[in-house]
């Protein structure tokens, strides 16, 4: 009775349920993280580059990323290495890891969010990793002008000649972007490169929720933009970011992200909170 996530939430749902081990889903600004988050599984959205678009139904180019779901971190580390022939191996890295929190954030979280967050983060300082308050980085993620602007290019012309095969939202996204201006348009993608080229030393890792609030139940309204206004950010950046299920909290997920040079960092991290959650449950 409650929204199982994003637009890759069927994937999530059936690796959720045990039928499949692992599942692939796109991931433009957040519907692998999201969807694994309220389904209680692992959602991991790798950098963009990682992973070939071939066949991939596009929403918008400039930020569709590959990511996948699975049963667990060690899985999602693994499909990692397979697809991408890259190793995310941790046996190097110790527990000298930093991991910055935007308080700001899990304050403005519903509370259950924010609560099974806090204990998560509390055991990762209990494992030795440091903990330090920082902004999260990317927000907001300004990415509106981007999404509608490049669904009315890839599918205005289907909606006009099957508009019964779309839902009202998506109408209404692609009016909204035959609107836009190229001006503005390429504005977004100069602002997009800008973030996307700033330094962040504060901490190793950044964690916090994944979406600040809970599923809601399938006869609520769809708040596209409130639930992933926490995983845009990611796709902004084009970090890669992991949300990793808060077992004693269903429907919660807590989200780890790093700029690229430390997907090592982001999996070490994601391992060793794992363990301790499953351990103390």
């Amino acid at each position: 009775d409650r929204q199982p996530g994003g637009s890759s939430s069927g994937s999530a749902a059936v690796v959720a349920a045990g039928i499949v081990p692992l599942a692939l889903g796109g991931d433009t600004g957040g519907s692998v993280r999201q969807p694994a988050a309220w389904c209680d599984v692992v959602g991991w959205k790798p950098a963009q580059a990682s992973i070939p678009r071939d066949g991939l139904d596009p929403l918008s180019p400039a930020l569709d990323t590959i990511g996948w779901f699975t049963r667990s971190v060690d899985d999602a580390a693994f499909v990692h290495e397979i697809l991408t022939g890259q190793s995310l191996s941790t046996d190097q890295l110790g527990t000298e890891l930093t991991f910055g929190v935007d308080d700001d954030v899990l304050e403005r979280a519903q509370s259950p969010v924010a609560d099974a967050v806090r204990r998560a983060l509390a055991q990762l300082e209990k494992l030795g990793f440091k903990r330090a308050s920082v902004p999260m980085p990317g927000l907001p993620a300004r990415l509106g002008v981007v999404y509608a602007a490049d669904l009315a290019a890839h599918w205005a012309n289907v909606a006009d000649s099957n508009p019964e095969i779309f839902g009202d939202d998506v109408i209404a996204g692609i009016e909204s972007g035959r609107a836009i201006k190229a001006v503005d348009y390429l504005r977004c993608l100069a602002d997009r490169d800008i973030e996307r080229g700033r330094s962040w030393g504060a901490a190793t890792v950044a964690c916090g929720p994944t979406c600040p609030v809970l599923p809601p139940l399938l006869t609520e309204p769809d708040d596209v933009r409130h639930v992933g206004s926490l995983t845009r950010p990611y796709n902004l950046l084009d970090w890669p970011a992991i949300s990793v299920p808060m077992v004693d909290t269903p429907g919660v997920g807590i989200q780890i992200a790093a700029p690229p040079a430390r997907a090592a960092q982001v999996m070490r991290v994601a391992l060793a909170l794992e363990a301790t959650l499953k351990g103390s449950s």
